[in-house]
């Protein structure tokens, strides 16, 4: 997704644009929802991580053992 996309995106659904997304390594949106669930959307898929903390560790780890759901 562009970074034009992405930051028109994150403005209708209330998340932030981020560079770079674990798997396209492009444009992205990530949104936290009330229930503290993160999700991640990009031009191809999207996934629902439990939280935060495993959103970020799978940054660094590309575990994805803690991934809710995922979706193209």
């Amino acid at each position: 997704m562009t970074e034009c996309a992405a930051r028109s995106l994150a403005t209708v659904v209330g998340g932030e644009a981020v560079f770079p997304m674990p798997a396209s390594r492009n444009w992205g949106v990530v949104s936290q929802r009330s229930d503290g669930r993160i999700a991640a959307i990009e031009d191809h898929a999207g996934w629902m991580y439990r939280d935060r903390a495993v959103y970020d560790a799978y940054q660094v780890t590309g575990n994805d053992a803690a991934v809710v759901a995922a979706q193209e």
